[in-house]
C-alpha cells in the first residue's frame, strides 16, 4: 500500500523536478562553514553564498594530499580542469548558528525542514557551481559530492570571520 501511494506521489511530479531523498547529515546548532571564492571578490548585505561545512573541507583536502588550488576548485563543482587559476582564490570561515543556513534543495518549497535545516527560497536554491539539484555540488573530476549550504552574507558574519589565502588554508 505504502509503495503504490509512494509511486502515484513520484509520478505527479513534473518531469523536469527531480526528487531529493537525501540522505543529508545533521546539522548542529552552531558550526563552521567555508566559502571560496576569487580573491577580489566582495559581497554584502542579503547577497547569498554557497557554503560547506569546514570540518568537511579540511578532511578533503587532507585526504590524499589535495594541494592545489585548482583541485579544490574542481571539487567544489567551480571549474571543469584542475589546472590552477590565474586569478588568487580565499577560503572565508564563518561561525554560523544553524538558524541561518538552508539547504538548496530544488524540489522543495522555502522554509520546509530538511534533515534539520529549512530548504532555501528559490533565489537561494540557484547554484552557480555544477550541482545535482539536492544540495550537493560535483566534484566536476569525480564522481563525488559535497553537501552544501547556503546563507545570506548579513546572517554569516554576525560572529565574526576569518579570510585565509587558499593556499594556506590547503596547506598540511
Amino acid at each position: 500500500m505504502v509503495g503504490l501511494i509512494l509511486s502515484l506521489a513520484l509520478a505527479q511530479q513534473p518531469e523536469d523536478v527531480q526528487v531529493c531523498d537525501g540522505p543529508w547529515a545533521e546539522v548542529e546548532e552552531a558550526l563552521s562553514v567555508a566559502w571560496v571564492s576569487p580573491l577580489r571578490k566582495t559581497v554584502r548585505g542579503r547577497t547569498w553564498l554557497t557554503l560547506v561545512p569546514t570540518a568537511e573541507l579540511r578532511a578533503w583536502a587532507q585526504s590524499e594530499g589535495q594541494g592545489s588550488v585548482g583541485r579544490l576548485l574542481q571539487h567544489m563543482g567551480m571549474r571543469k580542469r584542475s589546472k590552477e587559476p590565474r586569478r588568487r582564490y580565499k577560503v572565508v570561515v564563518f561561525d554560523v548558528r544553524a538558524e541561518n543556513l538552508c539547504r538548496p534543495v530544488g524540489d522543495r518549497e522555502g522554509g520546509v525542514e530538511t534533515s534539520g535545516l529549512a530548504s532555501c527560497v528559490e533565489s537561494g536554491t540557484r547554484l552557480k557551481e555544477a550541482h545535482d539539484g539536492c544540495g550537493r555540488v560535483s566534484d566536476t573530476q569525480s564522481d563525488a559530492t559535497t553537501a552544501v549550504l547556503r546563507a545570506r552574507w548579513d546572517d554569516v558574519v554576525r560572529n565574526g570571520f576569518c579570510v585565509l589565502p587558499a593556499e594556506r588554508f590547503l596547506a598540511p
